[in-house]
């Protein structure tokens, strides 16, 4: 009874906000997975969005992922899990992810990549899209430490991700 009422207080609470809850886990392998919370935005949140034109600001900040109308999603989390440790990971101004557990489309693009070397340094990469706006984001683990790399939608940058996102090799 009692895990019965705290379903349904989430559950309420959930309506009272306005706010519909995405989650989405992806598995590189049985070692390596992603996991994004991502939140619908409210009518109020949207209307907070300060329209200039062609761009969306929040806090005077570009919305990545939303290209001349306010976002409609937000990432609220990503955290990356190797073995027993797990990494939170930096998303702040990333809206309209879209990520619902799309790894590749059609065996062609890559949407996200992860590879640790040890547990204590990792990168992780990843194209985010809503066929609106396009951007991507790197973020490095170095010695237990994440660091979000990379947050841009120049489009160079997108269609080399979208070309090959495996970071180069370096000797």
């Amino acid at each position: 009874m009692r895990m019965l009422l705290a379903v349904l207080f989430i559950v309420i609470s959930g309506c009272a906000t306005g706010k519909e809850l995405i989650e989405s886990d992806i598995s590189v392998n049985p070692d390596l997975e992603l996991i994004f919370t991502e939140y619908r935005y409210s009518i109020a949140e949207i209307n907070r969005c300060i329209q200039v034109p062609g761009l969306c600001l929040k806090n005077g900040t570009p919305v990545f992922g939303a290209v001349s109308y306010p976002p409609r999603t937000y990432l609220q989390g990503l955290k990356l899990r190797y073995k027993d440790t797990v990494y939170n990971l930096n998303t702040q101004n990333m809206y309209n992810a879209d990520v619902k557990g799309v790894r590749t489309e059609k065996g062609v693009v890559e949407y996200f990549y992860a590879s640790c070397y040890d547990k204590k340094n990792c990168i992780v990469r990843g194209i985010f899209s809503d066929a609106g706006g396009s951007y991507v984001a790197e973020w490095n683990i170095i010695d237990g430490v994440p660091i979000r790399t990379m947050l841009t939608s120049s489009a160079d940058i997108v269609h080399k991700f979208l070309e090959d996102i495996k970071p180069p090799v370096y000797e």
